[in-house]
C-alpha cells in the first residue's frame, strides 16, 4: 500500500463575530409621554441569532419603575412598579413591554435590557417611554452602557459602547400646600394603606394599576378635576348606585375620603 504525501493547507480564518455599538452616543428630549428610539447597531450581519445586553451606568439618575415593597391582599409581600418613575418599559398597555427586561427582580437589582438580533439583521431600537409627571426636580439622567462580558456571537465595537438621555425637566415649583399623587401613594398616604394592596402592576385587580397616572387617566378611573367621574373615587362612596364600595375591609374615612376629592378637584396633580 502506498500511501500519498499529505500536505498542509492553511485555510482561511474564521469570520470576526460582529461587532455591537450605540448608534449615537447623547440624545436630549423634554420631559413628556413620548417613546424614543436608541439604535443599536453591528458592524456587519450576523449568520444566527446573536444578544447582547445593556446595563445600566453608574451615574444614571432616572427613576426606573421598579420596585417598592407593598403587601398583597393575601398578606404576602410583593414588589410593584413604583409610581415616581421617570421612564417605563410599557406603554399603555402595562403588560404589553417595550423591551427585554431581565435581572430586574428586585429593588436592589441593576436595570438591564437584552438585546436580540436575528440572523441578518444589523440594527435594533432599544424602546424607552419618558414619563411625564408635575415634579420639579433636576434634568435626570439614563447612562446605558454595553455589557462586554454579557454578549453571545458579538463583540464590543472599538467605539460608541455608551449611551446618556437627558431629561429635561420642564415643571414648575412645587406648592407645598398643595397635596399630590405622591402624597396619597407614599407610606401612610390614603391610597396605599387603602388601594394599593390590590391595584398594583402584580394583582391589578379590576383592570388597572393605581401607580400609573397615565392610563389611570386615559380609562376614566381618574379624571382630574371632577371626583364624580373618576371611577376610583365613585368606589370610594357606599351611596354610588350600582357599586360596590371599596375596598371590601370596610369603607375609607370620610376624612380620607375627602383628602382624595380635593386632590382630584385641584386637578389631581401627579407629583
Amino acid at each position: 500500500i502506498t500511501l500519498g504525501t499529505i500536505e498542509q493547507v492553511d485555510l482561511p480564518a474564521p469570520a470576526p463575530d460582529p461587532a455591537v455599538s450605540f448608534g449615537v452616543t447623547t440624545m436630549s428630549v423634554q420631559e413628556d409621554y413620548r417613546i424614543i428610539d436608541i439604535p443599536i447597531n453591528l458592524d456587519a450581519p450576523s449568520t444566527e441569532v446573536t444578544f447582547a445586553e445593556v446595563v445600566f451606568g453608574p451615574d444614571t439618575t432616572i427613576k426606573d419603575e421598579c420596585c417598592r415593597p407593598t403587601t398583597n391582599d393575601n398578606g404576602q409581600q410583593i414588589f410593584v412598579r413604583h409610581f415616581d418613575r421617570d421612564i417605563q418599559d410599557f406603554d399603555q398597555i402595562s403588560a404589553q413591554k417595550l423591551n427585554s427586561r431581565i435581572n430586574f427582580q428586585s429593588a436592589q437589582a441593576d436595570g438591564r435590557y437584552l438585546i436580540t438580533f436575528r440572523a441578518g439583521e444589523t440594527s435594533h431600537n432599544l424602546r424607552i417611554k419618558v414619563v411625564e409627571d408635575q415634579r420639579d426636580e433636576a434634568d435626570e439622567v439614563l447612562h446605558l452602557r454595553l455589557d462586554p462580558n454579557r454578549m453571545t456571537n458579538l463583540r464590543p465595537a472599538a467605539n460608541n459602547q455608551e449611551f446618556r438621555l437627558t431629561i429635561q425637566d420642564d415643571d414648575v415649583p412645587l406648592n407645598l400646600n398643595s397635596l399630590g399623587y405622591g402624597d396619597l401613594l407614599n407610606d401612610g398616604g390614603v391610597l396605599q394603606a387603602e388601594c394599593l394592596r390590590c391595584h398594583n402592576s402584580v394583582l391589578n385587580r379590576g383592570g388597572y394599576d393605581i401607580t400609573h397616572y397615565e392610563l389611570m387617566v386615559n380609562r376614566a378611573i381618574l379624571s382630574p378635576g371632577d371626583p364624580a367621574a373618576s371611577l376610583m373615587f365613585r368606589r370610594m362612596d357606599a351611596n354610588t348606585p350600582g357599586l360596590l364600595p371599596m375596598p371590601l375591609t370596610g369603607l375609607i374615612n370620610p376624612l380620607d375620603r375627602a383628602r382624595v376629592s380635593n386632590w382630584i378637584l385641584n386637578g389631581a396633580p401627579n407629583n
